[in-house]
């Protein structure tokens, strides 16, 4: 692995300090910064090297002294500082004018089509100022990606761009990263295809927007998942929720949108299912499919239609499921489990209602051999009207966490309520049965042959996405 980063820091003050000029100690007198992040992206599509700026401002009448800037990684760090002409990770005793502001102006160059090079290359600069600590984060993407940076604003909804779909398809192939900033959108009439293995990582706040009459179709296989997750690889990030916004996909009247053998971690909501302008009747097909680690939800939907199968929806800091208005969702084999442990969790794992201000449209909700569990005593809440059928759900042979009666027929039938479905180790989101699981040769026959592993489910299949073996 072999790249090459130079960061050259030029200090200079925008204008001279009176010599007799007080110095403030004082701890509430921090500094600002034009940014939290120097981020560079758009020099892995040109010659590999660019300089950005920043700024660091005294907001303060009188000077202040910045005791100590350095470099977190010291002397091992990838980036390196020339600070006011010196070479070197640290400075000390730099000197800001009371409302005046110093620049910084930082280079890097890497080899971007260095296949071997981390995908991310990063530090922080720290600065310490009359006790307190602040700093910089300074990010690179170490390979070369396809970026997408916004272009279109409006009034009540995200900055965006619009994917290019040369014949209204946009063909994602597994050559290198995609890398999306505010939002990505896949227009009216346009598909958006993804090849197997193809990673799709989002800056904070990211997401990818599908409008009414668009689709995606992600064509993830068991050996070569389609992963969408935020850019921050350090380990730390590995497994941290809200690093980004959503998946938000809009209603189409004669296709669905797919997702297969897909990973969808990390975010605020996983998929957002939206109804925007009429109701329609194309679902949308989750297979195979693994959405974790939500900070907010991981399915939310609004008068839609959802088929999910081998499908695992895990940990998440409000619902696994939030149904609203409605809509039809068909549930087979799969595992909802909420062990969300990021903060005190109260919302139950699933909310379904088909309420709104002027009407109430039917819901029609059947799960069959799932597991849906979670740590509150009560993990459903039901808000329905069920005049002239229009609130219906039927659990059929499922694990259930509740402490509602199920003896009615029309929504349970052989469940299996408060009990352990052992699972291998869900703190490291593993939902594999252990021996010791309840799940075990629970289920009934369904036309759903393999796991979400490929594995061969023998009779009677196990509950959940995974058959024990």
């Amino acid at each position: 692995m072999r790249y090459l980063v130079h960061v050259f820091l030029l200090l200079a003050l925008l204008s001279s300090c009176r010599k007799d000029e007080k110095i403030t100690t004082d701890t509430s007198a921090k500094l600002d910064f034009s940014g939290d992040t120097v981020l560079f992206d758009t020099v892995f599509t040109t010659v590999g090297s660019t300089v950005s700026s920043l700024i660091i401002y005294n907001r303060n009448d009188k000077k202040v002294v910045v005791s100590s800037i350095k470099l977190a990684g010291g002397d091992n760090s990838a980036f390196r500082l020339n600070i006011d002409g010196v070479p070197g990770a640290s400075a000390s005793n730099i000197e800001i004018s009371g409302n005046d502001s110093l620049f910084i102006f930082v280079e890097v160059t890497v080899d971007p089509n260095n296949a071997l090079s981390p995908f991310l290359v990063n530090d922080t600069i720290v600065f310490e100022t009359n006790g307190n600590t602040q700093d910089v984060k300074l990010v690179a993407y170490g390979q070369n990606a396809h970026y997408f940076h916004p272009d279109t604003y409006l009034p009540g909804y995200p900055a965006f761009s619009v994917i290019p779909a040369p014949g209204n398809v946009a063909h994602w192939v597994n050559d290198k990263p995609y890398v999306i900033f505010d939002y990505a959108v896949v227009d009216s009439g346009c598909a958006l295809i993804i090849d197997p293995g193809v990673k799709v990582y989002f800056h904070k706040g990211g997401g990818l927007w599908v409008f009414p009459e668009g689709k995606i179709k992600v064509n993830g296989t068991k050996d070569m998942p389609v992963t969408f997750q935020g850019d921050r690889l350090e380990p730390f990030y590995k497994e941290e929720p809200g690093q980004w916004d959503r998946i938000w996909i809009n209603e189409n009247s004669t296709d669905s949108s797919e997702f297969n053998f897909a990973i969808i971690k990390n975010a605020f909501i996983g998929i957002q299912a939206e109804i925007l302008q009429y109701r329609t009747s194309i679902p949308l097909k989750l297979n195979n499919t693994i959405i974790r680690n939500m900070s907010g939800l991981g399915i939310y939907t609004t008068w839609y239609d959802v088929d999910a199968v081998n499908t695992i929806v895990a940990n998440c800091g409000q619902q696994l499921l939030g149904f609203t208005l409605g809509g039809n969702y068909n549930f087979t084999h799969c595992t909802l489990a909420n062990y969300w442990s990021a903060g005190q969790r109260q919302d139950p794992a699933f909310v379904f209602n088909n309420y709104n201000t002027a009407q109430a449209p039917a819901l029609n909700a059947t799960f069959t051999n799932c597991i849906l569990d979670g740590t509150l005593d009560e993990e459903f809440a039901f808000d329905l009207d069920t005049t002239g059928g229009k609130g219906k759900y039927l659990f059929n042979t499922c694990m259930l966490r509740t402490q509602k009666n199920t003896s009615n027929t029309n929504h349970y039938v052989s469940v299996f309520v408060n009990k352990d479905p052992a699972f291998a180790d869900k703190s490291k989101n593993d939902y594999h049965l252990t021996s010791a699981s309840f799940a075990i040769d629970k289920g009934i026959s369904t036309t759903v042959d393999k796991d979400i592993t490929e594995f061969t489910r023998t009779p009677p299949p196990d509950l959940g996405a995974y058959e024990f073996h």
